[in-house]
C-alpha cells in the first residue's frame, strides 16, 4: 500500500508491506456411543512461518517479523433426550503465542414438534486473538503499537425457530443477544495517537428473518431482513458503522441449464453512525453476474457488474482518515476465469 501524507511542508508518500504465509492441519473424529450418545472430537493448529509487516517513508518506522502458533481441542456429544429433542454440549480449549489460553463451551437444545418445524435454543461462549497488525502496528506519525492488547470475547444467546412451507419453500426467525467483552477498535489516545484498544463492554440484540426457496429447474432465492441494535456501555451510544437494518436479496437463475447461470444480488443497508456522529445515508446496491460453466473442460467464466444501478453511496471513515465518509466505487465490471485440477 502506497498512502499520500501531508505534514504541511509537503507530500510524502508513506509505504506499508504485509507477508504472511501459515501452515494450518486439523483432524476430527466422530463416535456413537450409542443410540442416544454421538462424540465429536478433534484437534487443529496453525503455524504462522511467517507475519513480516514493514512500515517506511523517507525513513523505516516498522519492521517487524517472525513467526507464531496456534491450536485448538474440542469435543462435543450429541444425545437425543427423545426421538423429538437433542441436546448438545461442547467444551473446546484454544491457545495462542501472544495471548495463552482460553477455554469456552457451547451449548444447544433442539426441539422438532414436527417433521418440518424446529426450534433451536443455543448457548455459546467464544474468543478472537487480536492480530499482529492489531498488536504491532506503527507508521511513525499516526498509528502506534499495543502489544498489551486481550483477546476479544463473546457470549451469545439464540432463539431460532426453522420451519419448511413445501419442499421447495423454508424460512426462519431468530432472536438474538450479544454481550462483548474486551472488543478490539480503534482509539485514540491523550496524545492524539491511534491505536487498537479493549473497549469495556458491547451489547448486541436483533431479530433476523428470512425466506430460501429451491427448485428442481435450478432456481434459488433468498430475501433476508436484520434489525440490530448495539450499544457501547463504555460511551453510552450505539457504535459507529453498525447500521439498524439490513435487506439482503439473492436470486439464481439458470439461463441455459447445467451451463449458464445469472445471479442477482441486492442489498439494502440503512445508515450508519460515523466517528464524529453523524451519518452516512442509506443504501440500495445491486449486483449483476454471469457465470458460464465447463467453457472449456474444467475452466469457469464469470463476468460480474458490481453497483448496476451506480448507487452514490459511503463508509465510515476509520481514525486515519481525513474523511467522515468514504466514497465507494460506482458501476464497476470484474471478469473471472477458474480452472479447477
Amino acid at each position: 500500500g502506497d498512502y499520500v501524507y501531508d505534514d504541511g511542508g509537503g507530500l510524502y508518500v508513506n509505504k506499508d508491506s504485509f507477508i504472511g504465509d501459515w501452515w494450518v492441519g486439523g483432524l476430527q473424529f466422530t463416535k456413537k456411543l450409542s443410540e442416544q450418545h454421538k462424540l465429536i472430537y478433534g484437534a487443529e493448529a496453525q503455524y504462522n512461518v511467517r507475519q513480516d509487516q514493514k512500515n517506511w517513508d523517507t525513513e523505516i518506522h516498522l519492521d517487524e517479523g517472525g513467526g507464531s502458533k496456534s491450536w485448538g481441542v474440542y469435543l462435543q456429544d450429541e444425545f437425543k433426550v427423545w426421538d423429538n429433542l437433542t441436546l448438545f454440549a461442547g467444551l473446546r480449549r484454544d491457545y495462542y503465542d501472544a495471548t495463552g489460553d482460553t477455554v469456552n463451551p457451547r451449548a444447544g437444545l433442539v426441539y422438532n414438534p414436527s417433521g418440518d418445524t424446529a426450534v433451536k435454543l443455543l448457548f455459546g461462549k467464544a474468543f478472537r486473538a487480536p492480530s499482529v497488525y492489531e498488536l504491532y502496528y506503527e507508521d511513525g506519525s499516526t498509528t502506534k503499537p499495543n502489544p498489551l492488547l486481550n483477546p476479544e470475547t463473546i457470549k451469545t444467546y439464540e432463539a431460532v425457530l426453522e420451519k419448511y412451507f413445501s419442499k421447495n419453500l423454508h424460512g426462519s426467525i431468530s432472536g438474538y443477544y450479544y454481550k462483548i467483552r474486551d472488543l478490539i477498535d480503534q482509539t485514540t489516545d491523550a496524545d492524539g495517537w491511534i491505536m487498537f484498544d479493549n473497549l469495556d463492554e458491547v451489547t448486541a440484540r436483533g431479530v433476523e428473518m428470512a425466506l430460501d426457496t429451491k427448485w428442481d429447474n435450478g432456481i434459488r432465492g433468498r430475501i433476508a431482513h436484520s434489525q440490530v441494535q448495539t450499544f457501547n456501555k463504555t460511551t453510552r451510544s450505539s457504535l459507529a458503522n453498525s447500521p439498524r437494518h439490513m435487506v439482503n436479496f439473492n436470486l439464481i437463475l439458470p439461463v441455459i441449464k447445467d451451463t449458464l447461470f445469472a445471479g442477482i444480488e441486492t442489498k439494502y443497508t440503512s445508515k450508519r453512525k460515523t466517528l464524529t456522529s453523524d451519518h452516512t445515508n442509506d443504501s440500495v446496491v445491486t449486483n449483476l453476474t454471469l457465470t458460464y460453466e465447463n467453457v472449456i473442460k474444467r475452466l469457469e467464466l464469470q463476468v460480474g457488474i458490481f453497483n448496476l444501478f451506480d448507487e452514490e453511496y459511503g463508509h465510515p471513515g476509520f481514525a486515519e482518515h481525513v474523511q467522515d465518509v468514504i466514497e465507494q466505487d460506482g458501476r464497476t465490471v470484474g471478469v473471472k476465469l477458474t480452472y479447477r485440477f
